[in-house]
């Protein structure tokens, strides 16, 4: 990470809590399983991206993509595929990247290319509190030197969206 991550990263950090993951879901195995680099974890470093998969976001509920689900936490902002992992035998979920732990904000995120990305607000255990929260998101995604494209917030759901809106 470079100074300017740092600087954006611990402003975040300031402006906003960790928490804990805000659902529980007994009948969920596995989904407080730390993941490692192992399983495919990653943590966000500097544009260009490597050993990404380039996928378009869905922009309808028919639409099958695979995003790479990521957190804001301690570490910066770790990030994995959201495909099968043998080790806990399913899907990922956003606590898989903490174990279990705090964070300060989740969701999903698709690359367009080694340099741009699009990223929602897409997660039920770390989500944003507002719109501000999930600006300042793009911020620190932003100050990794990639252009970044926010699916938005929906004001009258009070909740992130979750599909990409095209004019």
């Amino acid at each position: 990470m470079t100074s300017s991550n740092n600087q954006v990263l611990d402003s975040f950090r300031r402006r906003y809590p960790l928490r804990p993951p805000m659902r529980v879901y007994p009948y969920i195995p596995n989904q407080y399983v730390g993941l490692d680099a192992s399983d495919g974890l990653s943590i966000l470093q500097p544009a260009p991206a490597t050993g990404v998969i380039y996928e378009p976001p869905p922009k309808s509920r028919s639409d099958k993509t695979t995003p790479y689900l990521w957190v804001i936490d301690e570490r910066g902002v770790p990030y994995i595929l959201e495909v099968r992992i043998a080790r806990i035998g399913a899907l990922p979920k956003h606590t898989n990247l903490t174990g279990g732990g705090e964070a300060y904000l989740g969701g999903e995120m698709w690359f367009e290319s080694s340099t741009a990305l699009y990223i929602s607000g897409g997660s039920g255990r770390y989500p944003p509190k507002d719109a501000a929260q999930l600006d300042e998101a793009v911020k620190v995604f932003e100050s990794f030197g990639y252009r970044v494209a926010s699916f938005g917030w929906d004001e009258g759901a009070g909740s992130a969206k979750r599909l990409l809106e095209t004019s």
